[in-house]
């Protein structure tokens, strides 16, 4: 039972819409689309919506969780690698800062330690062993 050519079978939407209904704890409507499975068969453009549909909420859920997550962790101001002022540390150079963003250190089982008086930002002194 395989769709149009060029496009993937109706069996793989249907597990995705029943894996998004479920991961979005919608229960209902995850019993009511298993009810009209077989109705819903004939109508795949449908399935497609239904589908997008049910990403976007996901998204949107996902988006509005980190945006709560990071309201609740009263961070101060968000900084990022691109807007580090490398003057203030003329030792330290762009290509160590961008590598150890990269996170390669994590895989290579690689330690990393920052050398530094409290206080000091030693966020800006890495130090690879």
């Amino acid at each position: 039972m395989s769709g149009r050519e060029g496009q993937e079978p109706l069996d793989g939407l249907h597990a995705r819409i029943e894996a998004q209904l479920g991961a979005l704890h919608l229960p209902g409507a995850l019993g009511c689309y298993r009810d009209l499975e077989a109705e819903l068969r004939a109508g795949e453009p449908g399935l497609r919506l239904l589908e997008g549909v049910l990403a976007a909420e996901m998204a949107s859920r996902d988006q509005h969780r980190y945006d709560r997550n990071l309201r609740a962790a009263r961070l101060p101001v968000v900084k990022e690698i691109a807007t580090f002022d490398l003057t203030a540390l003329p030792s330290l150079s762009r290509a160590r800062i961008e590598e150890l963003a990269s996170g390669k250190f994590i895989a290579a089982h690689e330690a990393v330690i920052l050398v530094g008086n409290p206080g000091t930002g030693n966020y800006a002194k890495p130090s690879v062993m």
